[in-house]
């Protein structure tokens, strides 16, 4: 009896402790795990000329602690911004499931949203618009808008995500005399293994990328193969378009070429090759871009 009456105040007083520990669904509206790929349509709209529309994905490249000892995920995304994106960022997310905060690593760290905020919540100098229920991936899914004020002088930026997807739709608009800025459709996603939607490859993008891109190798690390992916941009000459001659070449840590991936001229567009690491030991090994008076090198990590 004795034994009884202990668990049942033990069970008493820590019992609010239990339920308050379970994690809010509302987590759910930023999905992280290393692997998962969100691919947006993008369209930039420049002041005063024809809308232009790429794809680019953002991707969940690893997680990792940092100096604050703390966990982070590291992701490689285009820029949420209303400039013309001319290369992708690498970026340190992690979320405190206990208050729902989103952190981005800036050191020290930034609040950049708020997933628990309900309805007219401000945060951030940001407000929580619209929670109802949207058709997403043919799907009826919750969701939620954060987005500026209307009193915002010339901002248009606002975001919609939806449950067990994240950011699904978001604009960036900065207005005086006229517009220019970018909107973000999410066209294809896989999440924790689960693919949404569809891929676009680059015979299906409606236009060649802005800029010379060389993106992080995914997975990384990895074993034995890694995706690299590369994007060449249209450059006029002439009044002709001129193609690119490009090599991709990966080295040891002591500069020693250990093979070359491409070695040929490449029309405007974005690529992917594969690198086979079966016949390399493991380590730290560079890849370098070569195209024109552009030049890049990233690094990869090969682990047997």
């Amino acid at each position: 009896m004795k034994t009884i009456k202990t668990f049942l105040f033990v069970l008493i007083c820590f019992l609010p402790q239990i339920v308050n520990s379970q994690v809010n669904p509302a987590i759910n509206f930023y999905p992280l795990h290393v692997g998962d790929v969100w691919q947006y349509k993008i369209t930039y709209q420049p002041p005063n000329y024809q809308n232009k529309t790429s794809y680019l994905s953002k991707i969940v490249l690893a997680d990792t602690l940092l100096t604050n000892g703390k966990r982070y995920f590291l992701i490689e995304q285009p820029p949420f911004t209303y400039d013309e994106i001319k290369n992708l960022e690498s970026v340190f997310i992690r979320i405190d499931t206990v208050s729902g905060i989103v952190y981005k690593y800036v050191s020290p760290e930034e609040k950049i949203d708020s997933l628990f905020s309900q309805l007219n919540d401000h945060f951030q100098g940001m407000i929580c618009w619209d929670i109802s229920d949207q058709t997403v991936f043919s799907e009826v899914r919750k969701t939620r808008m954060i987005g500026s004020p209307i009193t915002t002088n010339g901002n248009d930026f606002h975001w919609r995500m939806a449950m067990n997807i994240g950011i699904y739709s978001q604009s960036n608009h900065m207005c005086i005399v006229a517009c220019t800025g970018n909107t973000y459709d999410l066209v294809y996603a896989k999440i924790n293994g689960k693919e949404y939607g569809t891929l676009m490859n680059r015979k299906e993008e409606t236009e060649a990328p802005f800029s010379f891109q060389l993106s992080q190798n995914y997975p990384n690390p990895f074993n034995p193969t890694t995706i690299i992916r590369f994007s060449i941009p249209t450059v006029v000459k002439l009044h002709a378009t001129s193609l690119q001659y490009v090599t991709l070449k990966v080295f040891d840590t002591l500069g020693n070429k250990i093979v070359t991936l491409v070695n040929e001229e490449k029309q405007p567009g974005s690529y992917e090759v594969i690198f086979d690491g079966s016949n390399f030991a493991s380590g730290v090994y560079f890849y370098t871009l070569t195209a024109g008076n552009f030049s890049q090198t990233k690094k990869l990590l090969l682990i047997k």
